[in-house]
């Protein structure tokens, strides 16, 4: 009967377990997603008007969903492009959307008294979802980036 040797690290060395392309992805959707998720938050206690529309259009819709674009890139080739880009749009467009209509619900209540009922829904589900797909296709881009490989530092 043969038992397999333990794999014991060699000092100076951490030991991780070994793990899948996939678990790895897996795993990055979660910080790809809390950026987004915090700053969003941030910014939905103040109005694009309060913090400036050019200030408020650079973060919402380029620097948040290309830092999590970015997140998801950094896996590298182990993923395909396509699934990396689908992941980053998917994710940042569902994001953007429930980010939007929070944010206009708040802005409605402040102009309006929030009994006035489901009339200003529909206008604010159509801009959510568009400049959703704003920061999606931002993301996506950005996750799809060409992976650059450096072979004198060995990958």
């Amino acid at each position: 009967m043969e038992f397999e040797e333990a794999r014991v690290p060699t000092p100076g060395q951490h030991y991780r377990p070994e793990t899948s392309a996939d678990t790895q992805f897996n795993q990055r959707t979660v910080p790809a997603a809390f950026v987004p998720v915090v700053g969003y938050g941030v910014m939905a206690s103040f109005a694009p008007y309060e913090i400036g529309v050019n200030l408020w259009s650079f973060v919402a819709l380029l620097a948040l969903p290309a830092a999590s674009g970015l997140i998801l890139h950094s896996i590298g080739s182990a993923i395909s492009v396509h699934r990396r880009a689908t992941r980053a749009f998917i994710l940042n467009f569902v994001l953007f959307v429930i980010y939007g209509l929070v944010s206009m619900s708040i802005i409605h209540d402040r102009i309006q008294e929030s009994t006035t009922g489901f009339g200003a829904f529909p206008a604010m589900l159509l801009a959510a979802a568009g400049y959703g797909l704003i920061a999606a296709v931002v993301a996506g881009f950005v996750a799809s980036l060409p992976v650059h490989h450096h072979a004198e530092q060995g990958y």
